[in-house]
């Protein structure tokens, strides 16, 4: 895919003489021109973006049993406030949620609030990922996943019909689904091509495990599996995007290229760890889907002026700004934006170019 010669749909040139662009730069408050900048969303999980409030109610709504069921204790047993060390201990929160995801309305619900909350934060413009591996819906058969996916899709047709959305929706596949029982790579690929009319448009693949250990390495017959996915996925007309170089050295965005054919990498952070490797990123325009809080808060980033993402923008990199868990690290797109503005001193023109390529980076508008 050519990107740069592509343009989307949803995506606006930079025209200083655009009078949207005007009430932008009159704008006194940097937040709020940020905050009413139409933005896209490419790297935002749902299990990450539910809100504690809307956990409290399905778990109430379904009796599933929590540590707690005060607001406030349940919100800082899900949300993080401070980095922790390692990416495993990041995660950890989002299988409690997982496990409030038990039927096909818990999830047609977390579904719908989860884009609301992008809507209310001026996204038009969401990729929403989605792992249906660890969520709590049993049995464990084709039916159940399919009812856990026509949540999803129901839950995005309600939000799109109310709200000046588009989402488009990405499959999340563990490489981890032996040892935890769940739904296998095969099975959650298989049933979404069933919905690809509906909505999927890509799939997650990772090549690299949350330590950091190259997937082809540690699991190699995981790795064939995924191989062959990618290319099922592009024969029926899916994109491929890669977790790789967020804990992982550069070699895993390499892997993700190589073997995988990702269109789009998914952080790929560490990258600038290796030129040859960058240089082949920034030449082939493979657009980074880079998340900087969550890189702070996972231990990824020790602090978030060595967040290599300048050095990535500097250098001419298909860079995009994105969520990641914006619930989980108490986030939005906007503080995103304006935390990187404040970080790395960007002025509107660069902050335009971030959103542009957003936009351009997007699924939804190739499909």
């Amino acid at each position: 895919m050519e990107w740069e010669n592509e343009k989307s749909s949803t995506s606006k040139e930079f025209n200083p003489f655009n009078p949207f662009v005007i009430i932008l730069m009159e704008s006194r408050n940097l937040i709020n021109l940020i905050h009413r900048l139409s933005k896209a969303d490419l790297h935002r999980h749902l299990e990450g973006s539910i809100q504690p409030k809307v956990v409290l109610e399905m778990a109430r709504e379904n009796n599933t049993q929590l540590p707690t069921y005060d607001l406030g204790e349940l919100t800082s047993i899900i949300t993080i406030k401070e980095p922790k060390p390692n990416l495993k201990e990041f995660v950890k929160p989002l299988a409690l949620v997982g496990q409030c995801l038990c039927n096909e309305e818990s999830i047609r619900r977390a579904t719908y609030e989860v884009i609301k909350d992008a809507y209310l934060d001026n996204i038009t413009c969401l990729e929403l990922e989605f792992n249906p591996a660890f969520w709590n819906v049993t049995p464990r058969d084709r039916p159940t996943l399919c009812k856990a996916f026509d949540g999803v899709i129901n839950g995005k047709k309600s939000a799109e019909e109310e709200f000046t959305i588009k989402v488009g929706l990405i499959i999340g596949i563990s490489p981890l689904w032996k040892e935890h029982g769940w739904f296998s790579p095969d099975e959650i690929f298989e049933t979404a091509l069933n919905y690809k009319d509906e909505g999927i448009v890509g799939v997650n693949l990772p090549s690299e495990l949350k330590d950091g250990t190259l997937l082809r390495i540690a699991k190699k017959d995981v790795w064939k599996n995924f191989r062959q996915i990618s290319k099922k996925a592009k024969d029926d007309g899916v994109f491929v995007t890669a977790h790789a170089g967020e804990v992982g050295g550069p070699e895993s965005v390499r892997d993700a290229i190589e073997d995988l054919g990702a269109q789009r990498i998914g952080h790929g952070i560490n990258v600038v760890k290796d030129r040859e490797i960058m240089a082949r990123v920034i030449k082939q325009r493979i657009p980074l889907e880079i998340c900087l809080t969550s890189n702070v808060l996972s231990g990824t980033v020790q602090i978030i002026h060595k967040h290599p993402f300048k050095e990535l923008y500097d250098a001419g990199a298909f860079v995009t700004l994105n969520t990641d868990d914006p619930s989980l690290c108490q986030t939005s797109l906007t503080h995103e934006y304006m935390l990187a503005t404040e970080a790395y001193r960007l002025d509107l023109t660069d902050i335009m170019k971030i959103v542009q390529n957003g936009f351009s980076a997007a699924f939804i508008d190739h499909m």
